[in-house]
């Protein structure tokens, strides 16, 4: 049976009126996809940040110790830094003694040294929260005192 005239604009006007609501269902779908991927995103970096106002320590598979803000996303990222260094000293009655001391890794005196430290995962063995209380914290605290 040939087509009419009347059913092909039947079946036109029914093409018409259906395509602006496929585009707008993709369009819709999408905006909703990339929302939910900037929200999680955004969650997880305020989240980093959040753990990022405690101390944390991290030891190094080079056995190096560092304390200071550690941020987990994107890259791990370790700001007001110092470095633990252990070191022997003579004591008073001439045996040695060891003695950990503190460098700042934001020291004013080196003014090519970067106030961040970009870790690499492969290298750290383990990292935690600093213990309130410890030497350490007394030190830290006293030395941001000091400031």
């Amino acid at each position: 049976m040939p087509r009419t005239k009347t059913n092909f604009e039947a079946e036109m006007k029914n093409f018409i009126s259906e395509q602006p609501v496929r585009s707008t269902r993709k369009i819709f779908w999408t905006a909703l996809t990339l929302v939910i991927v900037i929200l999680v995103i955004l969650g997880v970096w305020i989240n980093s940040n959040l753990k990022a106002k405690k101390y944390s320590v991290v030891y190094l598979s080079t056995g190096e110790l560092y304390v200071g803000h550690l941020h987990t996303f994107p890259r791990l990222v370790l700001t007001d830094g110092y470095r633990l260094e252990n070191s022997e000293d003579l004591g008073k009655d001439g045996k040695p003694t060891p003695v950990q001391t503190l460098i700042s890794l934001t020291n004013a005196k080196r003014p090519w040294a970067s106030d961040k430290l970009y870790l690499n995962r492969d290298q750290i063995l383990f990292h935690g929260y600093l213990i309130e209380g410890t030497e350490i914290d007394k030190t830290i605290k006293a030395k941001a005192g000091a400031i």
